[in-house]
């Protein structure tokens, strides 16, 4: 791991930079963390059993379900594993698509949805784990691992790790997407009006659909922070469609059967983020 070493990478690959969550040779729960290869596309170790296993199924399910198709709109393109050797060690990988490609000033956030992280089937320390972040899963429901923004009164970036997310409370969480989303520009609140219309379109679908149960998965939010300065007749542009705002839904390693029943978890986190965004848009 990087505190006992640098970590050496096969030729062709380079960590990837727009990491704003999840597990990385930093933390010494991966031996990579996320990666980049020349060929464009990003590289996520599936470092544990049998939720690695339980991504790809995922990923395999999502070409072939008709009821998710709605879904796929959300989610990153897959091409599949590889296995790369690094360190004397074969590390599996998923092969994703690189969504924040295109992007000049490149502002990500990532939002676990769900007051509870955990799957039903996890033990008791796993539970007990999970509890960091409950500040803000309790009261909203979801909580933010992450994010990176560029920030345009200072035209730096600034990333916010996990650690500092831990620390967000009810009071300042609303904050922290305030900051995220430029809220002192005036082309903000146009912004979060993009992303709620996405939203809502998700939430349309998670009201009814009985396939899986979401735990641990997150929305991810990217935006280019260089479009504000081109952005001048933004009413009669096509808001759904806007190639430098994305929405994505990651991380399925705890996706599990719902068996007929409503995912009231991620329901009830999700909607209460559309309030949330709908209160800041509107202030």
């Amino acid at each position: 791991m990087e505190e006992n070493g640098p970590i050496y990478l096969p030729f062709g690959l380079k960590k990837f930079d727009n990491q704003v969550a999840g597990h990385s040779s930093k933390d010494g729960k991966s031996l990579s963390g996320l990666l980049k290869g020349v060929d464009g596309f990003v590289l996520k170790p599936l470092t544990k059993f049998p939720a690695g296993d339980n991504e790809v199924k995922f990923y395999e399910n999502l070409k072939l379900i008709g009821d998710l198709i709605l879904l796929r709109e959300f989610v990153p393109q897959y091409f599949g594993t590889l296995v790369i050797r690094i360190q004397d060690v074969d590390v599996k990988f998923l092969k994703l698509q690189d969504v924040s490609i295109g992007l000049k000033e490149p502002c990500i956030m990532d939002i676990k949805v769900g007051a509870q992280t955990w799957e039903p089937s996890a033990p008791f320390y796993k539970r007990m784990a999970e509890e960091k972040y409950s500040s803000t899963k309790s009261a909203y429901g979801f909580c933010i691992p992450g994010y990176q923004v560029y920030e345009l009164c200072s035209g730096k970036f600034k990333k916010v790790g996990k650690e500092e997310g831990k620390l967000l409370t009810k009071e300042t969480l609303p904050l922290a997407l305030k900051e995220f989303f430029n809220y002192d520009h005036k082309y903000s609140k146009f912004l979060i009006d993009c992303f709620l219309q996405k939203l809502v379109k998700l939430l349309s679908w998670w009201e009814k659909q009985t396939i899986y149960h979401f735990y641990s998965s997150s929305l991810l939010f990217l935006y280019d922070a260089s479009m504000f300065k081109e952005l001048i007749n933004h009413d009669e542009m096509c808001k759904s469609t806007l190639p430098w705002i994305k929405l994505y839904c990651i991380d399925f390693a705890h996706v599990v059967p719902a068996n007929d029943t409503l995912d009231f978890n991620y329901i009830a986190g999700l909607t209460k983020l559309i309030d949330l965004l709908k209160s800041i848009h509107t202030c």
